[in-house]
């Protein structure tokens, strides 16, 4: 059912015409990642029943929150031998019984194709995008637990909601070039610099699919929140989010005003916020300090240090995850974290190389 999804995404994207790739991706990239990608479907989506008891393992019962060695070794795996996104995206959508002709769905797919395109940025690389959308998918799933039993102010998302969390996933950091907000120092700081490139990748896909104006702004909020920078003396989105989920919008920009309006959306934000975070919030100490590296080598100007990932973890995560199903799944990881990198700098981890899938090169 999803495979042939995958193949009729491709084969849409492959008959565009010039205009639709203006600020997305090359035809021939997408071709690429596309004929790649269901080459390795089946084996992909066999492989993800296996590691199924990870990514969707109940949150709420006894020991459910102590999963984060699991998901970093689960994730040291794909480091070697990765899923496809896409593939990670079909696996979260037969979980949540959402149909293949969903539209939410079918944007997603193609998010996920573009996240297959090489990246060999250390850090926002093609791992991280599979990781995050990985991360979603359990967060999505931790969040309907929490609303199936009951719990006070949780939103149940339908397929709809889901489609859309799986889409802002797989494409919050497209057209990532490795640098950041702030490319000439502090003062040349452009708020959304890369959000706004990842959307911008997203936007033709969202359109061919048949999106609403309102639905594919809700998506742009969600990657919106995920820019962690801010101007000098200012807030950051990410900031202006858990202000929100603690009942304090004032001073929140026109652009992400929607969050304070729609609950709905707000606990979408929260998810993509700690998805997108997960890697270093979510595993356990050795896989976060293993991002650090990887992110200092992207970022000259951070150090690889216990220092630079403790201060991540206090001032920019604030101590906690913003989700309510962030912090029912993995708080108590992001506590041991927070533990071991206030220790002085022992032999850290080696950080993993940074490897790609080679793709097939376009008939």
């Amino acid at each position: 059912m999803y495979k042939d999804l995958v193949e009729k995404s491709s084969a849409t994207l492959a008959v565009q015409d010039d205009a639709f790739f203006k600020n997305t991706f090359r035809r021939d990239e997408l071709v690429n990642s596309a004929i790649d990608t269901v080459r390795n479907f089946e084996r992909d989506m066999q492989r993800l029943k296996q590691d199924a008891g990870v990514l969707f393992a109940c949150a709420t019962t006894a020991g459910g929150d102590d999963n984060g060695a699991k998901m970093a070794e689960l994730f040291d795996k794909w480091r070697d031998n990765p899923p496809s996104t896409t593939a990670i995206i079909c696996a979260a959508a037969e979980h949540f019984d959402i149909p293949a002709d969903n539209k939410y769905l079918k944007a997603a797919v193609m998010a996920g194709l573009a996240a297959e395109v090489d990246n060999d940025n250390p850090y926002h690389s093609n791992h991280h995008f599979r990781e995050v959308t990985a991360a979603m998918a359990r967060l999505c799933n931790v969040n309907n637990e929490l609303a199936a039993s009951g719990k006070p102010g949780a939103v149940m998302l339908e397929s709809d909601n889901i489609g859309k969390c799986l889409l802002a996933a797989a494409g919050h950091d497209l057209m990532h070039d490795g640098k950041t907000n702030s490319l000439n120092g502090p003062e040349s700081h452009e708020q959304y610099r890369l959000e706004n490139k990842a959307i911008g990748a997203i936007e033709p896909f969202m359109k061919l699919v048949g999106m609403s104006p309102r639905d594919q702004e809700d998506v742009r909020v969600m990657i919106r929140i995920t820019d962690i920078s801010a101007p000098q003396g200012g807030k950051s989105p990410h900031t202006f989010l858990k202000s929100t989920v603690k009942g304090g919008a004032e001073g929140t920009p026109q652009e992400l005003q929607d969050i304070a309006r729609d609950r709905a959306l707000l606990t979408m934000c929260t998810l993509m916020s700690d998805a997108d975070l997960g890697p270093s919030t979510a595993t356990n100490f050795d896989y976060s300090r293993k991002m650090t590296t990887l992110l200092s080598r992207e970022n000259p100007a951070l150090a690889d240090s216990n220092k630079t990932l403790s201060g991540f973890l206090q001032f920019v995560v604030g101590g906690e995850l913003t989700s309510d199903a962030g912090k029912t799944a993995s708080q108590k990881a992001l506590g041991g974290i927070m533990q071991e990198a206030q220790k002085p700098d022992g032999n850290a981890p080696a950080a993993p190389a940074v490897k790609q899938t080679q793709k097939t090169a376009a008939p």
